[in-house]
């Protein structure tokens, strides 16, 4: 190992999370980045949603649907949704509100994804799906509280 003498992991550490809030991305710019990227995938998400191939919904445990009707329906809300990421994205001091019910939209993703897993239908996408909420939830929560006390 290439450790500075006297330097501890712990401390190199450190020394890069304070190059990362300061030099890289400050709180709000952090905050902003996750949003569009959160608004990026629930776009995605929602095309897929309404498109649903039959190929790539049986490669992700999904059985074919002889009603479109719940995709589609699906998909058009996880476009609004990422639309209104999108809004927050760049409207981050007037929607303060609005960064805390995306939280508990995500954290209620989170919930629902794991119980149906758990509880209803092992489908491995839902199970990855939960996961993801779950992380977008807790890395939503770390950068508001980033934001709230640097502003």
């Amino acid at each position: 190992m290439t450790e500075k003498a006297g330097e501890s992991r712990k401390d190199r550490a450190g020394r890069l999370t304070i190059l990362w809030r300061t030099y890289i991305l400050d709180a709000t710019q952090r905050l902003s980045l996750l949003f569009a990227l959160i608004a990026l995938h629930s776009f995605l998400v929602g095309v897929a949603l309404i498109l649903h191939p039959p190929v790539i919904m049986r490669f992700f445990g999904f059985h074919p649907l002889g009603e479109g009707f719940f995709p589609v329906q699906g998909g058009v809300f996880h476009i609004i949704l990422g639309l209104f990421y999108l809004v927050v994205t760049f409207r981050l001091e007037g929607f303060r509100p609005s960064i805390i019910f995306s939280i508990i939209v995500k954290t209620t993703g989170f919930l629902f994804l794991m119980i149906y897993y758990f509880l209803v239908d092992p489908i491995i996408i839902v199970l990855f799906s939960g996961i993801g909420d779950g992380v977008m939830a807790l890395a939503m929560l770390w950068a508001y509280l980033a934001f709230k006390k640097q502003t």
